[in-house]
């Protein structure tokens, strides 16, 4: 490690990564919080992306215990939403979620890894539509209503940035210039 900061920082993350995949009490929003500390940690300091993504590595590999198992793809999905590994690890990762993902993560996270190669981090945790759609181990789609009571429905990912998600759908209307549009979200 660089610093002894980032051997404490490890060690820490070793625990609560330990904690997300073991604790069968964590669910609902506790399961949700600590795992958006966990990618916020990675997000927050680039020496420990690989680090964390490594250590996911190590508690999936031939893990039997099914629900532990699966919660570590969960979490793997989830940081792989937010931030890409290292160039030095990128291939290695893929060969390794190629070959060992489990139950359904493998089509999840190899798609976030092929999407986030040559992105930046991003600045926020998973948002709760990820959470759901890696839990589902499903494509994210949004439904777009325009002004004129026109609808289309598109897909989208964790790197779809709102300006380019109005270019493309703009463009399939016959739009040609997108400059100048909104793009509003409805909770309902």
């Amino acid at each position: 490690k660089a610093k002894d900061s980032d051997f404490a920082d490890s060690l820490a993350l070793f625990k609560l990564i330990l904690r997300f995949m073991n604790d069968d009490s964590l669910s609902g929003k506790k399961e949700q919080a600590l795992g958006d500390y966990i990618a916020y940690k990675g997000i927050n300091n680039e020496r420990l992306r690989d680090e964390i993504l490594c250590q996911l590595v190590n508690q999936t590999w031939r893990n039997d215990v099914v629900a532990n198992n699966e919660r570590g793809w969960l979490l793997m999905a989830n940081c792989l939403s937010v931030f890409p590994p290292s160039h030095h690890l990128y291939k290695f990762l893929l060969k390794y979620v190629s070959d060992h993902a489990y139950d359904g993560y493998k089509a999840v996270c190899q798609r976030k890894l092929l999407q986030s190669h040559n992105q930046w981090p991003r600045s926020l945790p998973p948002s709760l539509m990820e959470w759901r759609a890696n839990r589902k181990r499903v494509n994210m789609a949004l439904q777009l209503h325009f002004a004129d009571g026109e609808s289309a429905m598109t897909s989208v990912d964790s790197w779809t940035r709102c300006e380019d998600l109005c270019a493309n759908v703009l463009a399939s209307r016959g739009v040609a210039e997108s400059h100048g549009w909104t793009l509003a979200l409805d909770l309902e």
